[in-house]
C-alpha cells in the first residue's frame, strides 16, 4: 500500500513539473508596433463617403487605431481622431484592408498601428449657401465655386469677383434666384440652410437682420424635404425656436453660433 501510494505522489509531481515546464518554454505570442501602416498594406480600400457628412461638407483626416493579426488581416480597428461623422466610414475601410505577414526572426508577428483615411469635401449647396449668404451682405471675398453643371451662374459670379462690394451685392441676388430655380427639393433645401447660416455669420451685429434668418429656419424646420437627413431637421428645429423672439441675449447669440456650427 505505501508503494502504490508513492508512485501516485510520484506521478502527481511529475505531471506538476512536465506542465511547469512546457509553460515556461511555450513562446510567447509577439506584437510589435508599425507606426502609419498606410504605405505597407497591400490592399487598402477608400472608404465612403457618408450621406451624412457630405451634407455638411465634413472632410479632413481620420486616424484609425489597427490590430493586425500573423496573417496580415486586420482584427479590430478604432477612430481614434477626426470628424465624428466621417469616423464609421473608416472604421470599416480599415477592416478590409489587408497586409502581408510580418516576420520577425523568420516568425509570423502581430503588428500594431494607424491607418491615416483623408476625406476631401466636395463642394456642397450647403457650404455655396453659407459663401453666397455671407455675399449678399458683404460681397464676395473669395472665389465661389458651385457643385454640379451650374456654368452660367458660376462665370456670373466670376465676372462679379473683381467689382466692389456694393456693385457685387447687387448681382448676387438674381444670381442666387437663378439658381434656386434649377435645384431639386433637398438641395434647395441646404442651399437656403446655407444662405440663412451666411446671413448670420456674415452679420456685424443687425438683430433684425439675424432674426429675419431665424425666420427661414423655422420654415425649413417645417418643410422637411425629401432626402434630408433628421440630424438636419434637428438643427432647424434648434434654430427656429429663436425666431419668435422680439430681443437676443448674448446667451441667445452664443447658442445660435453653436448651432450653426
Amino acid at each position: 500500500m505505501k508503494y502504490r501510494i508513492a508512485f501516485l505522489m510520484f506521478l502527481v509531481v511529475g505531471f506538476g513539473l512536465s506542465t511547469v515546464v512546457s509553460a515556461q518554454t511555450e513562446t510567447p505570442v509577439k506584437r510589435i508596433s508599425g507606426g502609419v501602416l498606410n504605405g505597407k498594406a497591400s490592399s487598402l480600400p477608400k472608404p465612403a463617403y457618408p450621406a451624412a457628412a457630405r451634407a455638411v461638407n465634413a472632410s479632413g483626416a481620420v486616424n484609425v487605431q489597427v490590430d493586425i493579426d500573423e496573417q496580415g488581416n486586420v482584427v479590430s480597428a478604432n477612430a481614434v481622431s477626426g470628424h465624428p461623422l466621417l469616423r464609421q466610414a473608416a472604421q470599416q475601410a480599415a477592416l478590409e484592408a489587408k497586409f502581408s505577414p510580418t516576420l520577425l526572426s523568420g516568425q509570423p508577428v502581430k503588428v500594431t498601428g494607424v491607418l491615416v483615411y483623408n476625406f476631401v469635401g466636395a463642394p456642397s449647396w450647403s457650404s455655396a449657401g453659407v459663401l453666397l449668404g455671407t455675399a449678399e451682405i458683404n460681397g464676395t471675398k473669395a472665389k465661389i465655386d458651385l457643385p454640379g453643371e451650374f456654368n452660367v451662374e458660376q462665370e456670373q459670379l466670376n465676372m462679379i469677383a473683381n467689382l466692389s462690394p456694393e456693385e457685387q451685392k447687387a448681382q448676387i441676388s438674381s444670381i442666387v434666384s437663378s439658381i434656386k430655380s434649377k435645384l431639386n427639393a433637398a438641395d434647395l433645401w441646404r442651399f437656403e440652410f446655407g444662405l440663412a447660416k451666411g446671413g448670420i455669420t456674415g452679420n456685424s451685429g443687425d438683430d433684425a437682420s439675424v432674426l429675419r434668418q431665424l425666420t427661414k429656419f423655422k420654415q425649413l424646420a417645417m418643410n422637411k424635404a425629401e432626402g434630408i437627413q433628421e440630424f438636419e431637421i434637428n438643427r432647424a428645429v434648434e434654430l427656429a425656436k429663436f425666431a419668435d423672439k422680439g430681443n437676443l441675449t448674448a446667451e441667445d447669440k452664443q447658442a445660435i453660433l453653436s448651432h450653426l456650427k
